[in-house]
């Protein structure tokens, strides 16, 4: 079962500073009503067949511990391998936010000149698994240049082809 869940961020004053939806999967567990609620619309790219920029990265087994460390985490699907393969996994898997924040981090390096407080709207969507040294490819589709703002259309893609982040969206403020 996917649950998705809401966080709406507020400062010290009690403003809104920007509201948050995760999503994680529970294993053996079931949803009897067949789930409720909506996700935000986030805009589209024209097309997905064109890649107007791309950058490689390996993910290697000590980034997945650091990741996982950095963020209080310790669940072993990402750091053991035994636990990988005990659940029908080749390898330890890449924390899917792991990999949505390398795309993000790359993507702001190079269309925001390194400054994440560009950043004002991110959206992606796990559709894949990436597995400890393999490789992926962060693709941009589309940018559409605005005086105010740039939006960022891309998607992430492993080393067998497949799309592991689609609907990928980021919104850079000027």
């Amino acid at each position: 079962t996917n649950m998705v869940y809401r966080y709406e961020v507020r400062d010290e004053a009690g403003d809104l500073c920007h509201i948050e939806y995760n999503g994680c999967m529970l294993r053996g567990v079931s949803c009897p009503d067949g789930g409720k609620g909506e996700l935000p619309a986030t805009p589209a790219p024209s097309s997905t067949d064109n890649v107007i920029w791309s950058k490689k990265i390996h993910f290697s087994r000590e980034m997945l511990y650091i990741y996982d460390m950095a963020n209080s985490g310790g669940f072993a699907i990402h750091t053991s391998p035994r636990f990988a393969h005990s659940v029908g996994l080749p390898d330890p898997l890449v924390q899917g936010v792991q990999t949505i924040a390398v795309a993000v981090r790359e993507l702001t390096y190079m269309f925001a000149d390194g400054d994440g407080r560009r950043v004002k709207i991110l959206a992606a969507k796990l559709k894949g698994m990436v597995f400890a040294e393999n490789d992926v490819s962060i693709q941009l589709l589309e940018k559409d240049v605005h005086p105010e703002y740039t939006d960022l259309f891309y998607q992430v893609v492993n080393q067998e082809g497949k799309v592991v982040v689609g609907n990928g969206y980021l919104r850079l403020i000027a």
